[in-house]
């Protein structure tokens, strides 16, 4: 009896003692996260290294690491761009950022974000081909994953296939439409137009074939989302009338149809829609920045800019209102004003 209560004290101690490890563990990550977003990655790797001291299993502590140095070395969407150019790139961390995220690739590879990671320090290295293959095995089953179709479809585009690549990003718009507003997007636009308009095309024709099967509301919303971007606006305000009479609890439909209205000069009706697209989801800044500039006080929009830092990007307001600015320059102005206090 004595040995089996010993036996059972030391599983408990053994225990308690690895949940403390573990949360030495998080604690450090966490700290490595704060560094990050304060832009310091190089105190962000020496925390992350730490934390992997503690946990060398964690497959997500080397992935941060590999992130860590990729942030110091400044790889952001803009270097893609000048991979695609054939641009050279003066990169001081690559190697190591690679050696990390292939480390947390070869340890957990049925986890998608680890192969996508892996997959674009493949490319910044050069080795395209072993990108795209890292990524072509998850199809079909991942074919719901934006960032792995769109790094796959980068790979593509990179190699010189782009048939394949035309197909990939016509899947990533049909199932998130919302990528056509992107900086990814429109960095796509800039380097080939005429494959954009195609891929933008083809989304549509997915969507309307789908929904004459299914006759659902979410596929109406995304139609009706790329419909309005072509500037077929009637047809748009079709299918997103039908998406909020199947489903009103959806916000986007409601802000389309008011940017509709507006459109057509009936901003009492455009208000409203805006007014109740941002009812349905308060995070949501686009309905909000309209609902400002037809007319609606500030406060909401003041303390949401507050809530999320936004007070040292002013840049950031006058983004907000697009081509508002001209038609409301005191609201930019008052905005830019408040903020500079």
């Amino acid at each position: 009896m004595k040995i089996k209560r010993l036996l059972i004290i030391m599983t408990v101690c053994a225990a308690c003692l690895y949940v403390c490890v573990m949360q030495i563990s998080f604690v450090i990550a966490d700290k490595s996260a704060r560094s990050c977003s304060d832009s310091n990655g190089l105190e962000a790797v020496n925390a992350n290294m730490v934390a992997l001291q503690y946990n060398r299993y964690n497959p997500l502590y080397r992935l941060n690491i590999g992130c860590n140095y990729a942030a110091v070395d400044s790889l952001t969407p803009d270097v893609f761009q000048s991979l695609i150019n054939g641009d050279s790139l003066q990169l001081h961390y690559i190697d190591s950022s690679y050696a990390y995220m292939k480390a947390a690739y070869w340890m957990y590879p049925e986890e998608p974000v680890f192969a996508v990671n892996y997959a674009l320090a493949e490319i910044v290295k050069g080795d395209t081909y072993s990108a795209v293959d890292a990524l072509k095995r998850y199809l079909p089953v991942e074919d719901n994953s934006c960032e792995l179709l769109c790094v796959l479809g980068l790979g593509y585009e990179i190699i010189g296939v782009y048939s394949l690549a035309s197909d990939i990003y016509t899947r990533v718009i049909s199932y998130f439409p919302e990528v056509s507003g992107s900086h990814f997007f429109a960095d796509l636009q800039s380097r080939d137009s005429l494959m954009a308009v195609s891929i933008i095309d083809g989304a549509i024709d997915n969507l309307q074939a789908q929904f004459e099967k299914t006759e659902d509301p979410i596929v109406a919303a995304k139609l009706g989302k790329l419909l309005y971007e072509t500037g077929d606006v009637d047809r748009a305000e079709k299918y997103l009338l039908s998406a909020v009479g199947d489903l009103p609890s959806l916000n986007r439909p409601w802000y389309y149809l008011g940017l509709i209205r507006e459109m057509k000069g009936e901003e009492e009706e455009a208000l409203a829609y805006y007014k109740r697209s941002y009812s349905l989801d308060n995070s949501d800044i686009l309905p909000l920045s309209k609902m400002v500039s037809c007319g609606e006080p500030y406060q909401d929009l003041l303390d949401y800019l507050i809530q999320n830092k936004m007070s040292n990007q002013s840049h950031r307001i006058s983004r907000l209102f697009g081509g508002y600015t001209l038609r409301y320059p005191y609201i930019v102005s008052d905005l830019e004003q408040y903020f500079s206090r």
